[in-house]
């Protein structure tokens, strides 16, 4: 039998796991191409806290299980304890995985994850596929807009979850795409080694990434000088397109619109 490989999300009441909870648990099981989820009811805390953020209600969780039987549920729906999965999640590394392997350890005692086993985080995949200066923020919802992906609700467990798996795909894709000889498809295995190994940027991606935080900054403005913008635009493209001869010329989409479109 394969090993599931699954993606999670959290909604919680904050982020400090010693004084917050969690409120909703987002899943999809990749291998059995499904998606499930669940509110959690707080104990302590209250999900009207940081509605403004999930779109949670407090009525939303009022009859919703408890932390152990919404965990208890997840593993029964994947069919397998979490330790005998593979678990992405995004900016996994520094939320979601330490979030369940602290709520695992005060309700069973111990941590089902091991980060260096079977924990990929597809913040740091994205950053391998996409260079960083190619942007100015790896966040979810900015790849669901460069992707096209489906619309997102809020910051909906369930619908995170689906961005997740469908990101991922096209992270993938550029990865196995831009790195000549490579196999046609990434293993599990392998993407828990690249999550780990995020590349910093050189001095040149740091100007391209200012540049494009400049066009960024201007396009805001009320009356931009377009003159002026569009110099910039074609600084940016030529910078970009001499930094990565590999990506630019076959996913030109990935330079944001406003740094491509000339006025």
């Amino acid at each position: 039998m394969s090993t599931p490989i699954i993606v999670v999300d959290l909604e919680t009441t904050g982020l400090n796991m010693k004084k917050h909870e969690i409120i909703e648990i987002g899943c999809y099981n990749i291998t059995a191409g499904k998606k499930w989820s669940t509110f959690v009811h707080p104990d302590w805390t209250k999900a009207s806290d940081t509605t403004h953020i999930h779109g949670i209600t407090d009525e939303d969780v009022e009859n919703a299980p408890p932390l152990e039987q919404a965990l208890n549920q997840l593993e029964t729906w994947v069919g397998a304890p979490l330790e005998d999965c593979y678990v992405i999640a995004h900016n996994g590394l520094r939320f979601d995985f330490p979030w369940i392997n602290h709520v695992y350890k005060q309700i069973r005692g111990y941590s089902p994850l091991n980060f260096d086993l079977n924990c990929i985080d597809s913040i740091n995949i994205a950053k391998h596929a996409v260079p960083a200066g190619l942007t100015t923020t790896y966040k979810l919802e900015h790849w669901a807009n460069i992707f096209n992906l489906a619309e997102r609700q809020n910051h909906r467990a369930g619908d995170d979850c689906y961005l997740t798996v469908a990101a991922m795909e096209q992270f993938c894709h550029l990865i196995v795409q831009s790195s000549p000889g490579a196999d046609t498809e990434l293993t599990p295995r392998e993407l828990v080694i690249l999550s780990h190994s995020a590349p910093a940027p050189n001095l040149e991606e740091r100007y391209a990434r200012e540049l494009l935080l400049t066009i960024e900054e201007a396009m805001g403005l009320e009356n931009p000088n377009t003159g002026r913008l569009n110099d910039l635009r074609r600084e940016y493209i030529q910078k970009v397109t001499d930094l990565y001869p590999h990506l630019i010329p076959y996913y030109s989409e990935l330079i944001p619109w406003y740094a491509r479109q000339l006025d």
